[in-house]
């Protein structure tokens, strides 16, 4: 698009006389607006009649959850977000019932033979929404407004982003809320703590860009609370994209002038630390697991991984790769749908490409810097082997990027009458090129490769390499025949994608003379309606009645509740796949038994990370229970003792047996209440892990390590009862370095005032 290149000098919107300064003004346009996107997307959520979770995944994937609604199709309304139902949801259940309780769940006594829990940051329960609305909400309503929540904060700051920059309110509206439902934060759903973390990086960015260009000490003060709230809502993952978002705040902001990085770097650096220094008590507990837990990093293929930046250039038109309905094509590339990672309409992506080539005015000339660095790190991160560490979750850089360069873009086209034939011919015919060959290859070209695509796949499921969703029959008909009508124009998203494209096309050729700025409201309000649709139909909208029978369980499920909930006893499942066990994952947590698998980023040394040898060797630990169901498909399971005298959790070593019975007092604390009997020594085959003290009486007991992931407990002749209880070994450290960035906070309020000066170079 030669005349894209063009340079636009844009006056300075903070002096442009009509545009809308007042906030509050802005406030309610914005909550006005969010009456209408949150109904629109999240429906039923909002007053508790549905809950925001793909529940439907069970009786259409799981053979032994089948009973919970026996008529399902066996297709899910979206099953890439099964790691929602398997992992987020029934742990947030436990974290929601035990907080009610009073109690911080910092063990996970049902999974991995036990596990730190609030420590698996993935898990996101350092929320401090979550914690807020967990305090006085019922799990179904906290559950959905958690998300809720999230997604109207994420707009918010995007808006008052672009509020601080100076645009107007017509075109800032649309593109915040663009922000808020754009692909990067939908395609990552079922992993709460990615939107949870984003949402406060525009906050982030309005407090620097206030210390750093303007020289206001109330950024100082509200920039590590911000840093804190990233790394109490996200994982370690996750705190590694705050580097990424400060570089290229640093190097937007400086410039070339190196005094100036000075300044800004101790900014940076000391908010940072203060930042880390609040979140300690959390921080200390994620770095522990970090450093104890092996992680298998997903490798992607290097030899076509420099392809993905290229392939992002679909978020023009994204439905051309495919949708969540159907296969994917940026698979080829090893990657995870390009295209909608950094969708933000069709025409929002086309005046990003616009923004980039207009000279703002000093005073948002870092913004734009800063932007350009963040859309350049984003396509650097996913085009390289970094991606393997960093994946796809970037994204959300990215898509804030692209959303204040079409802010640019926009104002450009509204500020600027002069036809720009050329750019306005390109992208009608990028438009019409996209719309004419998908829907000529959906109902001319496709329906001659059916039968070959269709043994593709049966060869294809056939791999070992394949897991269980893979395998799922039901659901690759229906991608192989849905790929039609989603990239076709029987999706009223391609429909809307192209009439904005078009309708921008036109503009470019034919700028209207008079009534530019209501004609371009328009135009990104159309832009909306694709990302908002898409939003709709991406997000889970389950009724509650539907949740309430996968709590109760199947008949499977009750009848090892009824045998194990909430005993000391344990399970072991030996089956085809994960899919194929009576608890998937960590659905063990809604029936309260413990077993011996699990679902997490990182795995401690336990009974589930030993060899089949080893398993076979320490069988006696293993379980007291062992369920089977060899073959795929198999509604009922077959269930048999291990034949182990007493628990397999724990064992009196020794000739001389002294009886001895188990009780949970909640998540972190176990008694044995011992009957007189001679000293001797307890094997404890629970996973053993940094944090566990025993004591009787009031009187500490050695805890020693066993083989292979055991430990061994000194019970003296004169214990009654023994309290073995679990407390992160840094929580301690993480409350004094709380307090001292609770102090540094109130220390920066008296930061030496700048002068008020933008940081433009």
């Amino acid at each position: 698009m030669p005349a894209l290149t063009e340079s636009v000098q844009v006056p300075n919107a903070a002096g442009s006389a009509g545009r809308e300064r007042s906030l509050w003004s802005w406030l309610a346009g914005f909550a006005l607006a969010q009456v209408v996107v949150l109904t629109v997307v999240f429906q039923g959520g909002l007053w508790g009649s549905s809950l925001l979770a793909p529940i439907d995944i069970a009786p259409a994937l799981f053979p032994k959850y089948r009973a919970l609604d026996p008529g399902s199709s066996g297709v899910p309304a979206n099953h890439h977000i099964i790691d929602q139902l398997t992992y987020d949801l029934p742990l947030h259940y436990t974290i929601h019932q035990t907080m009610r309780r009073g109690e911080a769940p910092w063990w996970d006594p049902y999974t991995l033979g036990g596990r730190p829990f609030l420590a698996d940051a993935s898990i996101s329960g350092t929320d401090p929404i979550r914690l807020l609305l967990n305090s006085w909400l019922s799990f179904e309503m906290a559950y959905n407004w958690v998300r809720i929540l999230h997604s109207l904060f994420t707009g918010l700051g995007m808006l008052l982003l672009l509020w601080r920059a100076g645009f107007a309110l017509w075109l800032s509206l649309p593109l915040a809320v663009a922000y808020q439902f754009a692909g990067a934060h939908l395609l990552f759903f079922p992993q709460t703590w990615v939107q949870a973390a984003f949402l406060y990086y525009p906050f982030l960015w309005l407090a620097w860009d206030a210390v750093c260009a303007r020289g206001q000490r109330w950024g100082m003060a509200l920039a590590p609370l911000l840093v804190a709230g990233v790394f109490l809502a996200g994982n370690l993952q996750s705190h590694s994209y705050v580097v990424v978002f400060a570089l290229a705040f640093l190097l937007g902001y400086a410039g070339g002038d190196l005094r100036k990085a000075v300044r800004i770097a101790v900014v940076l650096m000391v908010t940072g630390l203060l930042g880390a220094c609040l979140a300690g008590p959390a921080l200390g507990s994620q770095l522990e697991e970090f450093a104890l837990r092996a992680r298998n990093v997903q490798r992607f293929s290097e030899s076509l991984i420099w392809l993905s930046a290229f392939g992002s250039l679909a978020g023009v038109y994204p439905w051309g790769l495919g949708t969540f309905r159907t296969f994917d094509l940026s698979r080829l590339v090893t990657q995870h749908a390009l295209g909608f990672a950094v969708f933000i309409g069709c025409a929002g992506f086309v005046l990003a490409l616009l923004g980039t080539r207009v000279r703002p005015s000093d005073e948002r000339r870092p913004f734009k810097r800063t932007a350009l660095w963040l859309l350049a790190g984003y396509l650097f991160i996913i085009s390289t082997p970094l991606v393997n560490f960093l994946y796809m979750r970037v994204a959300a850089l990215g898509a804030m990027a692209l959303v204040f360069l079409a802010a640019l873009g926009a104002e450009a086209l509204a500020a600027n009458g002069q036809a720009r034939r050329c750019a306005g011919w390109c992208v009608l015919a990028v438009a019409l090129a996209a719309a004419i060959s998908t829907n000529i290859f959906a109902f001319t070209v496709y329906p001659q490769l059916v039968p070959k695509v269709k043994q593709l796949v049966a060869k294809h499921k056939h791999e070992q390499s394949m897991g269980d969703l893979e395998r799922a029959e039901d659901v690759r008909a229906f991608q192989i025949e849905a790929l039609p009508t989603e990239i076709s124009f029987r999706n009223m998203e391609t429909v809307a994608g192209f009439l904005a494209l078009a309708a921008l096309g036109l503009w470019l050729l034919r700028p209207p003379a008079r009534g530019r700025v209501p004609l371009l409201a328009c135009l990104l309000v159309l832009n909306l309606v694709p990302v908002v649709h898409y939003a709709r139909r991406f997000v889970p909208r389950h009724p509650v009645e539907l949740w309430r029978q996968l709590l109760a369980g199947g008949p499977e499920q009750q009848r090892l509740q009824h045998l194990l909930g909430d005993t000391p006893q344990r399970l072991f499942e030996v089956a085809s796949g994960s899919y194929e066990q009576v608890f998937p994952l960590g659905l063990s947590h809604l029936q309260r038994v413990r077993v011996v698998h699990a679902y997490a980023t990182l795995f401690p040394r336990s009974l589930h990370t030993l060899s089949p040898d080893a398993r076979e060797r320490w069988k006696p630990q293993l379980a007291d229970w062992i369920y089977e169901s060899p073959q795929r498909g198999m509604a009922v399971g077959q269930l048999r003792t291990n034949a182990t005298p007493g628990l397999a959790r724990f064992q009196w070593e020794g000739q001389d047996r002294r009886v001895f019975t188990v009780e949970q007092k909640g998540l972190n604390e176990i008694h044995l209440l011992m009957q007189p009997g001679v000293a001797g020594t307890l094997l404890w085959s629970d996973t053993r892990y940094p944090g566990w003290k025993a004591s009787t009486d009031g009187t500490p007991l050695s805890l020693r390590p066993a083989e292979p992931c055991f430990t061994r407990l000194d019970v003296p002749a004169s214990a009654r009862t023994i309290v073995l209880r679990y407390e992160p070994r840094f929580l301690p450290a993480g409350k004094v370095s709380a307090i001292i960035g609770l102090t540094g906070v109130l220390l920066t309020c008296l930061w030496p005032r700048g002068r008020r000066a933008t940081a433009a170079s």
